[in-house]
């Protein structure tokens, strides 16, 4: 049976942008897990912990550790983009270029894709449109081209599927509880959350009812070609979400200068716009 109502459209908006423009900052800490398949059809899996750092309106820092040593290290301070693989000590540095993706652990990556994924971008109040939904009846399904990827793939002619699509549950319009991107032909990453581990961020100059929940548990799965094969997928579980930043190197996670002198990598690589940038395992 079809519920009595279905969450509106507009008010998901405004929760979604409401949420991300009231993050001025944000750490975060947990786990990650990546698993993979080989060539050979081999199955794989990795794990370590994680430290996330952003600043508005855009500068993002990921690091991944094993026993406290880094393993890898993406950012951006917003025009500049970097990736540090630390297997092979090479640290991979350019500007960003609208629509360009660099292919990380064979998924595709951008500083924009990232905060999309995190909840930390607005999201264009304009172009959506509400869709038949193919799943259960409590779910309705909106599309939007993909915030922050440029006129590289927003044309209709060159794009005709929509960007991005939003599953919600009849129970609210806090968070989405599926999103696909659509990020290249026959490329799909399928993005869920667990409810169940949402994180309320404490915002000490509002009211407790505004404050916003972010994802604590966020599953990423790669789709692939007609069939849509499922591939490479990672899983981030935030044990800590915070906007208080005292104490952590903000000055310093988003500077590419300091970040080179710091790690001294044995070789540094520019990402070329319009090449097929590529960072090892």
């Amino acid at each position: 049976m079809q519920p009595e109502q279905l969450p509106d459209i507009d008010a998901a908006i405004e929760a979604w942008n409401s949420r991300a423009q009231s993050v001025e900052t944000l750490y975060g800490n947990g786990i990650f897990q990546l698993n993979w398949v080989d060539e050979s059809g081999g199955r794989h899996a990795d794990q370590g912990d994680i430290d996330l750092w952003y600043q508005q309106p855009d500068m993002i820092a990921l690091r991944c550790s094993k026993f406290g040593d880094t393993i890898s290290l993406f950012g951006s301070d917003g025009r500049m983009q970097w990736f540090y693989d630390a297997v092979d000590d090479v640290l991979y540095e350019g500007e960003i270029v609208p629509g360009q993706m660099l292919l990380i652990a064979d998924q595709p990556f951008s500083p924009a894709l990232l905060l999309d994924v995190l909840g930390l971008h607005p999201v264009p109040e304009r172009g959506w449109r509400s869709l038949p939904s193919s799943r259960q009846h409590e779910y309705i399904e909106a599309s939007v081209p993909l915030y922050g990827m440029g006129p590289a793939i927003d044309s209709e002619a060159a794009w005709p599927r929509p960007e991005m699509w939003w599953w919600f549950e009849s129970d609210g319009v806090d968070w989405p509880v599926s999103r696909t991107f659509m990020l290249m032909d026959e490329v799909r990453m399928q993005v869920e959350d667990d409810p169940g581990r949402r994180r309320t961020l404490r915002l000490p100059d509002q009211p407790i009812t505004s404050w916003p929940r972010m994802a604590g548990s966020i599953r990423m799965q790669m789709l692939e070609g007609a069939a849509l094969r499922r591939t490479t997928s990672s899983q981030i579980e935030f044990d800590e979400l915070t906007i208080d930043v005292d104490g952590e190197p903000m000055d310093r996670v988003f500077d590419l200068v300091q970040l080179r002198d710091a790690l001294q990598p044995g070789e540094v690589r520019q990402l070329v716009p319009d090449s097929d940038a590529e960072a090892s395992r």
